[in-house]
Formats: C-alpha cells, structure tokens, sequence
C-alpha cells in the first residue's frame, strides 16, 4: 500500500495505456485513491464503473472519473498518457507536434487542480514532450519526467545497424 497517507494518483487518459495503468495502480495498491480522467467522457465513464465493478479484488483503493479536470483535484501522481495515435504514414516528429498542443493545453489546467503533484509523461513521444512540459510549467526535473520505454533506442540501433549494413543484434 501506498506509503502517503490518503494519497491518490490520477491517470490521464482512458485509452488502453491509462486505463491499464488505472487498473495496475488498484491491483499494485499505489494509492488509496485512483483517478481516471478523460475529456471523451462516456468513454472514461465506462471505464471507471468496469474499474469499480472489480475493486472488490483490489484491496483498499477506491477509483472514481470522468470527463471534468476537478478529478484530479489533490493527486500527488499524475501519469499523463492522452493523445493522439499515431496514423499510418505520420512522422514521429508529427505526432510529437500534435501531442504538444495537446499537452500544452491540458497541463496549465492539471497544475490548477494538483499544483503539488509530481507528473510523469507516458505520452509519445515521451522524452520530446515530457521537455516541452518542463518549459511550459517550469517545474523542476524531480517533479516531472518520462516513462518510454526502449522501443525508440532500438528502432535506432536496427536503423544505424541497417544503414551501417551490420548485424541488427
């Protein structure tokens, strides 16, 4: 359980990314509360009542949602995980210019409701933007980062490695 007392952490996001770390912070008990906002409020609505039909397997933690910032009200933890998909054909350079307006959009309303929360940024692509949302809040580095993972380095290391005409391993 988690070591703060009453502590609570929104997940941004209702798609299969946040709604898999919702359900992974009840089952983990990461927080005594859990919330999941997304501005597709049916969606998220759906989400949650699937998420609260299951907490009698979670232990402690509670999950509320909805399509209304004010959910994130209080959270110590923010994982960011809205945005766009990419779309066939669209550059990652593409997708990070669509996602950044959505970040900068959404994150002066988030430090509204939690100006204390430490923020983490899942959404692709995770380095760009987790520094863009370090110019736009100037919160220190220790309060908001990324979580990738290393599918960028390795579609890297398999495109050097091709144009290198290496092994790929």
């Amino acid at each position: 359980m988690s070591a703060i007392e009453n502590s609570k952490v929104t997940i941004v996001g209702a798609g299969a990314v946040g709604s898999s770390a919702a359900y992974a912070a009840l089952i983990r008990g990461s927080a005594r509360h859990v919330a999941l906002y997304d501005v597709a409020t049916e969606k998220v609505e759906a989400e949650v009542l699937d998420l609260q039909h299951g907490t009698q397997f979670t232990g402690s933690s509670d999950i509320i949602g909805g399509g209304d910032v004010s959910v994130a009200e209080g959270s110590h933890v923010v994982v960011i995980t809205a945005g766009a998909k990419q779309k066939p054909g669209q550059t990652r350079i593409e997708l990070a210019g669509v996602n950044a307006g959505i970040l900068r959009t959404m994150m002066p309303q988030l430090l509204e409701v939690a100006p204390d929360a430490i923020y983490v940024i899942v959404t692709n692509p995770c380095d760009v933007l987790t520094v863009l949302a370090q110019e736009a809040t100037a919160l220190p580095p220790e309060r908001i980062f990324a979580s990738g993972t290393v599918l960028d380095t390795s579609r890297l290391r398999w495109k050097l490695a091709e144009r290198a005409g290496v092994s790929r391993s």
